[in-house]
């Protein structure tokens, strides 16, 4: 399935149901498209697709919320640099500074270690204006950034998220786990 436009934004994902269980698991393939460029890896098998559908659900939460004067006027590089080093960098901050620090930027995180499809990609989503960022690093390390609408950032999430709704239950039961379940076994 894709979700938007590749060329603009796009969340595209398959369900391969090979993985049977009852608690609406969905295993499958799944990436985002921003301006063209793949972030994460469509062609990772197996991924469990529960996990972005949380994540997504929070980054909708906190679309109004993705402003900071430490980043609003930064450009694209020095941003996405200001954001890693704040979330993820190893420096001579105290436990403290680093904990404020996480808990003040982290809100711009995106895609990060949202699921087995987005490993080695770190990205920030960043409200600037009229727009979003998207600042990112590929897993080859091309570092890139992208401007898109709030419109073509929504869309696709929710439409993933309806999408899982349904998927979840097309999951096919486990056999096993029933036959165990059964009374007099």
């Amino acid at each position: 399935m894709l979700f938007g436009s590749k060329a603009l934004f796009a969340v595209e994902c398959y369900h391969e149901p090979r993985y049977p269980n009852d608690r609406g698991w969905v295993f499958g393939r799944m990436c985002a498209w921003c301006r063209g460029v793949e972030l994460g890896d469509l062609s990772e098998p197996d991924c469990m697709l529960n996990v972005t559908e949380g994540c997504f659900q929070d980054c909708l939460g906190q679309l109004d919320s993705l402003r900071d004067p430490a980043v609003d006027s930064l450009p694209d590089g020095a941003a996405f640099r200001r954001l890693e080093a704040a979330i993820y960098g190893d420096d001579d901050r105290t436990t403290q500074e680093v904990y404020a620090d996480a808990v003040r930027f982290r809100k711009f995180e995106f895609l990060t270690s949202w699921g087995q499809s987005f490993d080695r990609v770190s990205a920030f989503l960043h409200d600037a204006g009229d727009e979003f960022r998207v600042l990112y690093r590929l897993r080859c390390g091309t570092q890139g950034s992208a401007r898109v609408t709030r419109e073509q950032v929504e869309r696709p999430l929710l439409a993933f998220l309806e999408w899982m709704a349904i998927e979840k239950h097309q999951v096919p039961r486990d056999e096993r786990k029933l036959a165990s379940d059964s009374p007099g076994e």
